[in-house]
């Protein structure tokens, strides 16, 4: 469940802390415990996974962060099947 009072921290901020930005990389942990990313960037994130090896680094981090679902029952099963399906289709 996610709180509401949580920043939503969307891809691109995700994405260039991952690559090493030291400014987000420092807004992250200013925020840390306090943020989390909506079903859409974390489909988003596995969508843009270059090989096995970084969707998989994706999914490990996905464990740590708060998602916001839009409606529980229908986004986790839409997660589920976009992180079934989704390499697939590359």
């Amino acid at each position: 469940m996610v709180i509401f009072e949580s920043v939503l921290v969307d891809t691109d901020i995700l994405i260039k802390a991952y690559r090493g930005d030291k400014i987000k990389e420092a807004n992250l942990e200013y925020l840390k415990g306090r943020y989390c990313v909506s079903i859409i960037t974390a489909c988003k994130l596995l969508n843009g996974a270059k090989n096995i090896k970084q969707r998989a680094e994706f999914l490990k981090v996905l464990r740590y962060y708060q998602i916001a679902l839009v409606d529980e029952e229908i986004s986790e099963k839409a997660f589920s099947l976009y992180k079934k399906y989704s390499f697939k289709m590359i």
